[in-house]
């Protein structure tokens, strides 16, 4: 039996409900399709626009990551070069200021994050002000990896008289080995076992 012998051999109403039934999803199937196909363009449009501004973003940022290439490359420069015993380090730089250390000490040093700190603590009586800052610029300006990690000055009772305590901390890359004979193309000294 076909399927028009079967709507023929229904009442009218079923008839009737069976119309409406086939106009509602006719539609649905007519308003539906084109809703459903804009909303895919939609979003692929969205998502187009999304990949579209994250290549902007990447090209935009060349000239970052460029610069920071850069800062890198000097950090390493910077911490590549041979520590230096902060004692003396801190005293030439005094002695150059005519500024007399009575005391200075190692303190133990701190791993920190692919880092090893090393610091002495200083101490200086009867500075100038002016000494003492020039004192400073000097160690901060000599391009090691050194810092004045803390500074405690406490006036003295005559004009322009300070004692100050000071901590000075050289960073040293972890794990960099230091210049060996022999390795980087350095030559050996003679009578050294291979």
């Amino acid at each position: 039996m076909s399927v028009l012998t079967r709507f023929e051999k229904l009442s009218p109403r079923e008839q009737r409900l069976l119309q409406a039934l086939a106009i509602v999803f006719a539609a649905i199937l007519a308003l539906g399709t084109p809703v459903a196909v804009g909303s895919s363009v939609a979003t692929a449009r969205e998502h187009n626009a999304d990949i579209r501004s994250q290549l902007t973003k990447i090209a935009n940022a060349a000239p970052l990551l460029v610069e920071r290439r850069d800062a890198r490359q000097a950090r390493e420069v910077l911490y590549g070069k041979a520590a230096v015993p902060l004692a003396s380090f801190i005293e030439n730089a005094a002695k150059a200021q005519d500024i007399d250390i009575p005391e200075s000490s190692d303190q133990p040093d701190a791993p920190t994050k692919g880092y090893v700190e090393h610091s002495t603590q200083a101490k200086f009586r009867k500075v100038g002000l002016r000494a003492l800052v020039n004192a400073l610029e000097q160690m901060e300006k000599s391009g090691l990896p050194v810092a004045i990690t803390a500074l405690h000055v406490s006036a003295r009772a005559q004009a322009d008289e300070y004692d100050v305590s000071l901590t000075v901390s050289q960073y040293e890359k972890k794990g960099a080995d230091a210049k060996k004979p022999g390795v980087n193309g350095e030559p050996k000294p003679k009578g050294q076992a291979l």
